[in-house]
Formats: structure tokens, sequence, C-alpha cells
């Protein structure tokens, strides 16, 4: 029996959960997907929440500080940081690249405060770099075949 779409999104997720520390093995695109879409709806959901708690006890916030009024968010981006890291080097080893290749952005970030005075229109300089050549390299990728990192994941 075919599993359907909304079942498939959360296995997808609780498998991501599942593997944290597997930094030797492949992920598919539509698992790497949903966890995205996971995180942004959580994070959306969590700010939406803290905004309307704020508007219905007016004042509150003279009583709050960030962290205390943001806690949910913080507590779920750290229990969310290992996995999406373990996620991202799974994907990097679906496409035959090293896992490695995960702290490109994070080194052209570190160059840009560092030798960037304005910031403004440099900070995503890094990331633009990693998403062209991705989308150069993918290309030429067959996702279906065994490679270096093992058979391909299924679903």
């Amino acid at each position: 029996m075919k599993e359907n779409m909304f079942n498939k999104f959360f296995n997808s997720i609780k498998k991501t959960y599942r593997k944290t520390f597997d930094y030797s093995s492949r992920s598919t695109r539509f698992e790497m997907w949903s966890f995205i879409i996971f995180f942004w709806l959580f994070t959306l959901i969590g700010s939406l929440s803290v905004i309307i708690f704020l508007n219905i006890y007016p004042g509150i916030e003279k009583y709050l500080n960030f962290y205390s009024t943001f806690l949910p968010l913080i507590i779920f981006y750290l229990v969310t940081l290992i996995p999406a890291i373990s996620l991202g080097v799974r994907r990097l080893h679906d496409m035959n690249f090293s896992g490695w290749l995960i702290i490109v952005p994070f080194i052209f970030n570190i160059l840009n405060n560092l030798f960037v005075k304005n910031h403004s229109n440099h900070q995503v300089f890094g990331y633009i770099i990693v998403i062209i050549t991705h989308n150069m390299l993918s290309d030429e990728v067959d996702y279906k075949k065994k490679n270096k990192y093992g058979k391909p994941e299924k679903l």
C-alpha cells in the first residue's frame, strides 16, 4: 500500500532525528526538503505564538527578557542544529561530495566578517557561491547509483 504524503513527510522528519549522528550514509532530497519545511513551519508557528502572546498580555514584555520570551524557539534551534548538519553532510554524500564541504559557507562568513567593513551587502556572498556551485555540479550527479558513500537511500 502506498504511503500518503503526510505520513511520508513525518517519517522523513523522524528518520532525520534518528540518524542524527550518522555522518557516513546518504539521504534523499525529499528528506532534506521535508526537514527544511518542518524547520521553517515550526519557526513561523513559534514566532507567531510569541507575537500573539505579547499582544494578548500588553505590558508583560517589561517583566520578560528576550531569552525567556523566545526560550522554546532557542531550545528547538539547539535540538535541531546537529541533525541539520548531519542531514547536510548526508545530502552532500548523496551527490558524491565530501561532507566537509558543509563548512564552506561558514568560512566565507568568517572571511566576510574579518575583511569587509560594510556587511550589509556582502553577508550572503558565501551562500550564493555555494548555491551556484551546487547547482552547476548537481546536474552531473546520478543519485540512483551506488557511490563511495553507499547505496541510495530509500524513504
